[in-house]
């Protein structure tokens, strides 16, 4: 995590990956929602780690979600 005392450690996360045709617009999308969703294109895929997110935060991000996948 970082540097400092706990460089060596690692957060356990499930990944969640989209894919779409237009994975940089979709990640300006989630970007530009008015709680931002961090987001990041990898391998031509929307990638999404909710590692440090709470449970509210992941209820928003897949009503958000839910919201644009028919503009993808």
């Amino acid at each position: 995590i970082g540097g400092g005392s706990l460089a060596g450690q690692v957060i356990q996360s499930a990944v969640t990956v989209l894919t779409t045709a237009q994975p940089d617009r979709l990640c300006a999308r989630l970007r530009n929602q008015p709680t931002p969703i961090v987001s990041r294109v990898k391998n031509g895929a929307v990638w999404l780690d909710p590692r440090t997110a709470n449970a509210e935060e992941i209820r928003y991000a897949c009503n958000v979600l839910r919201e644009v996948s028919n503009d993808f």
